[in-house]
Parts: C-alpha cells; sequence; structure tokens
C-alpha cells in the first residue's frame, strides 16, 4: 500500500536530486572550485560530455531533466496509488453484497464481518482484517469501520461506512439497507468508469496534438528558419536571399523549445485531469512528452 506519506517523501527526494542537478552542475565551480563549467561531472571524476550529447541549448535540456527527475517518481507514486485506491472501490460493492448475504443466512453483523474477512476483497481484505482485529479487542464497530474508512481514504468507502454506522444506530432492515447501499455505490461506479471512457480519447487527442506541433516545429526549423536565416534558400529560389532578422537561429531554437517544454508539462497535466480525473494523474503524461521534447529537440533539431 502506497500511503501519502510515502508520495511526500518521493517529492522531497526527487525534487532534492533535481536541485542538486542544477545546483552542482551549474553553480558547482563557483563553490568548489572547480576547473570545469560542469562542476558535478568533474566531482563525480565522469569527462566533460554534456555539451556533446546535448548539443545547443544544454543548459536549457539539462533543467527539463532536472524537472523530470523531480516529477517521475512522485507521478509514478500517485498513480500506483490511483490504482490502488480504485481496486478497492471495485471491491466495495462486493464486500456490502457478501455482508447482505451472509445476514440474510441469520448471520450477526459482527459475523457476517467475520465471515466476509474470509474472502478475497484486492486491497480492502487486509484493512477489514484491521478492523476485525480491533473489534475484537473491544473496540466498538462503529469506531472500527470509522478507523477502516479513514486508512483507506476513498470516497466511497466512506460514503459506505457511514450509511452502515447509520443505519446501525437509527435500526431497520439490516439486509435491504446492504443491498441499497451496493447498489447505489455500484450505480456510482458504473457512471464514473463511463465518465472516464467517455473522456479517455481525449488523452489520445492530447498526445497527437502534441505530436503535431512537434513535426510542425522541426519542420518549420530545419526546412525554412534555418535555411532563410542562412542563405541556403537564395540559391534555389532566386527572390528569397539571406534575410536581416532580430533574431539567430539559436534565439529561434530556444523559443520554440521553450514553447515545446511548456505545452508538454501543462498538457500532459491537462491530459491527466481529462482522462482520469486528476491533475496529479497527469504527471506520467507530462513526463512523457518532456522526455519527447528533448528526444526530439536533441536529435532533430540540435
Amino acid at each position: 500500500m502506497i500511503e501519502k506519506r510515502d508520495i511526500k517523501i518521493g517529492w522531497a527526494v526527487s525534487c532534492g536530486v533535481g536541485f542538486a542537478i542544477i545546483f552542482l552542475a551549474l553553480l558547482g565551480p563557483y563553490f568548489f572550485g572547480l576547473p570545469e563549467f560542469l562542476g558535478l561531472f568533474k566531482l563525480l571524476g565522469i569527462p566533460y560530455f554534456l555539451p556533446s550529447y546535448l548539443g545547443v541549448l544544454w543548459v536549457d535540456k539539462l533543467m527539463v531533466i532536472s524537472v523530470v527527475i523531480m516529477i517521475l517518481p512522485p507521478g509514478v507514486l500517485h498513480h500506483l496509488h490511483w490504482r490502488w485506491k480504485k481496486a478497492v472501490d471495485r471491491n466495495v460493492p462486493n464486500f456490502l453484497r457478501d455482508i447482505a448475504n451472509a445476514q440474510y443466512t441469520g448471520m450477526t453483523f459482527i459475523r457476517a464481518l467475520e465471515y466476509t474477512a474470509k474472502r478475497d476483497y484486492g486491497p480492502l481484505s487486509e484493512h477489514l482484517r484491521w478492523a476485525l482485529a480491533k473489534i475484537s479487542w473491544g473496540v466498538p464497530y462503529e469506531e472500527a469501520l470509522q478507523a477502516m474508512a479513514e486508512r483507506l481514504d476513498t470516497p466511497l468507502v466512506r460514503r459506505a461506512v457511514m450509511l452502515i454506522i447509520e443505519s446501525g444506530r437509527t435500526g431497520g432492515d439490516i439486509l435491504e439497507i446492504m443491498e441499497s447501499i451496493a447498489k447505489h455505490i455500484r450505480n456510482v461506479e458504473d457512471l464514473e468508469r463511463e465518465r472516464l471512457t467517455s473522456m479517455r480519447p481525449n488523452i489520445y487527442i492530447i498526445y497527437l496534438g502534441f505530436a503535431v506541433m512537434l513535426l510542425t516545429v522541426v519542420l518549420v526549423y530545419t526546412t525554412f528558419i534555418l535555411r532563410l536565416l542562412t542563405g541556403e534558400l537564395a540559391g534555389s529560389i532566386g527572390a528569397i536571399r539571406a534575410q536581416e532578422s532580430p533574431l539567430t537561429p539559436l534565439e529561434y531554437l530556444r523559443i520554440y523549445f521553450h514553447t515545446a517544454v511548456v505545452v508538454a508539462f501543462f498538457g500532459g497535466l491537462m491530459a491527466g485531469q481529462m482522462g482520469e480525473g486528476g491533475l496529479t494523474n497527469g504527471l506520467k503524461h507530462s513526463v512523457i512528452m518532456l522526455i519527447a521534447t528533448l528526444l526530439t529537440f536533441t536529435f532533430f533539431m540540435a
């Protein structure tokens, strides 16, 4: 189980590593007295090779690499935590249905809980057994179930536990209440699944738009701007000569690179929000798009 504490630790460690790379690589010489500009690689005994591999804009690309390092571990942890919570929510209707069926045979509520704890409900089973252990120690079942809901921390579990506790306090047909709760949660899950399914194509649209943008930038820069500013088109098209431009090819390249980085980062967040219902779910998409940007500008526009 991945808890929020683990995600916070992941953020702290990855951000620390990212800032350390920026500090040692760009500011290390001034603080450590290292001769090379890349103090990080001199400190580790690695040859001065980064500009040769990353080409022009290597400082900008180093910053993007640091950002990728910062958001990759938390993005993976957020994704795993999100999948874990979805697995919990998927098993809640089955858990409530089995409790209702157990009570239908004449079991008490506590006995029905003990019976269902022997079944497999994915990640929900471990926390159900934990709640039953607290009940066996004399803790009221309301407090034990409430503590289980706080540990699981999903809206569906909180809602189900609240309804179970309230139904126990007010009385009534527990069997009918359990079946109604299970049906309600199943309907909510179906609606959420249908919404995510209908919104998932937006992820592919964002990726397609980003790919088209990268392709357009590569074609415009390599076949038009670079050749026009260096005068290579003068021989092929007599009417076009080398143009006087306030910007150099390198400055055009930097503008395109920064634009692509911004689009990649926020486009990934948008893909997560629209396709999976959360900005943090888009961190993995941002990492993929940032890596694609780095590869494109390193191998096709260097």
